[in-house]
Formats: C-alpha cells, sequence, structure tokens
C-alpha cells in the first residue's frame, strides 16, 4: 500500500467503514478508480433550485447527444485520473 497522498484530507470512520476501506483497498487500481468516481459524483452538490436543475439537465442531454453521435472521445478513467495525479505532483 503507498502512502497517503499530502493533498488527501485525514478522515475518520468507524470500524464498519473502516474495514471497507481496507477490502476495497485491496482491489486492482482500476477498480478503485471507479469507486472512486462513483463516490465522487455521490458527493457532488445537487442544485440548489429548479433553473440550475434545467441547465444541468440540458447540458446532460446536449453531451449525451455528442457522444451518441460519435463527436466525443471516450477516455478511460484511469488515464484521466492518472493525468490528474501527475499534475498533481508537479512544483
Amino acid at each position: 500500500m503507498r502512502p497517503a497522498q499530502s493533498w488527501l484530507i485525514e478522515v475518520h470512520v468507524n470500524t464498519k467503514a473502516e474495514q471497507l476501506l481496507n477490502e476495497v483497498l485491496q482491489l486492482p487500481e482500476e477498480e478503485r478508480w471507479g469507486i472512486f468516481a462513483r463516490l465522487l459524483d455521490d458527493l457532488d452538490t445537487v442544485p440548489d433550485d429548479d433553473q440550475d436543475e434545467a441547465a444541468w439537465l440540458a447540458e446532460l442531454q446536449r453531451r449525451n447527444q455528442d457522444a451518441d453521435a460519435g463527436r466525443t472521445k471516450d477516455i478511460p478513467g484511469a488515464e484521466v485520473f492518472g493525468e490528474i495525479r501527475a499534475k498533481l505532483r508537479r512544483p
């Protein structure tokens, strides 16, 4: 197991959560990144009002149409997060 990065926030968790975390840390890196992305999505803020929600819905529909039409390029999560890690390491 690698040491925690300096940019991570220390979080205290209960025993059950700690046990779950230890199990997740045993998974292959790509699976851990997938779990991280899903948790991050879950923790993302919820729109405050109907106008914000409508704007997000329109944006999601536009992105979905772009993907269906082949106007976007899918990038594997491991590659995206690898680039983020590299940028965070820069002085």
